[in-house]
């Protein structure tokens, strides 16, 4: 077992030039050091794997860092700052379709003010467990901002996206049928394609206008739900 020196200059630790001093290893040509005993090289050993083991740990805590930074607590799902990052992305490349569906949670302020903030945080993560569920697998689900969230489809066409809205929609009344929960939640969605001219900026003020549309349809009627049940089994 050898140990490196470059150019004659010794680049070892202290404590391994501690060891060396003591006599333990000798000097060879071609600037190695050679053990002369075992327990010099066991103390040496254990050293360096601890310090590989604290390399790794500090390579994982910037991975959980650079992930958390990405995550919603909350809600369990992404966060504006990875749409932005997604988004910024997108127009640097020649991607495939993109296609984005925005939804705002109606009534939420109803939902704080009749049964406290706990449920409303509740009825937030719910949401996320619903958005989860009801997306195909090239989904991504966003908390876009209190109560409003945002699907992206990835090559996807339009009956795909009326087949998600529809698949949000049934899990939700699976939801309220269920009667977990104090509160029942409903959802206004609007979406749009990311066109080929349109920036970040166009594209969520799209979705915007057309979820807008239907949140007024909301307070009008009931939403309107897409017929197509069938179209898409995204196998949940």
């Amino acid at each position: 077992m050898y140990l490196r020196t470059y150019k004659g200059r010794d680049i070892l630790s202290d404590t391994s030039k501690s060891i060396i001093e003591q006599g333990r290893v000798e000097k060879i040509k071609y600037g190695y050091y050679q053990w002369q005993d075992e327990k010099a090289f066991t103390e040496v050993s254990v050293i360096t794997v601890l310090f590989l083991t604290a390399i790794t740990l500090i390579f994982i805590q910037m991975q959980s860092y650079a992930e958390n930074i990405y995550m919603d607590e909350l809600s369990g799902l992404y966060n504006r700052r990875y749409l932005k990052a997604v988004l910024a992305k997108r127009k640097n490349t020649d991607a495939n379709s993109l296609y984005g569906i925005m939804m705002d949670v109606n009534d939420f302020k109803y939902i704080n003010d009749s049964f406290g903030h706990s449920m409303g945080d509740k009825a937030i993560s719910t949401m996320g467990n619903i958005l989860f569920k009801s997306i195909p697998d090239a989904g991504i689900a966003i908390r876009y901002a209190g109560d409003e969230f945002i699907v992206l489809l990835t090559d996807a066409d339009k009956a795909c996206v009326l087949a998600t809205i529809n698949e949000i929609n049934k899990n939700i009344s699976r939801f309220n049928d269920s009667k977990a929960e104090p509160f029942e939640l409903s959802v206004s969605m609007g979406y749009a394609e990311f066109g080929k001219d349109d920036n970040a900026e166009v594209f969520l003020r799209n979705m915007d206008d057309k979820m807008y549309e239907e949140k007024r349809r909301y307070h009008g009627a009931a939403p309107s739900i897409p017929e197509l049940n069938d179209v898409y089994d995204f196998g949940r």
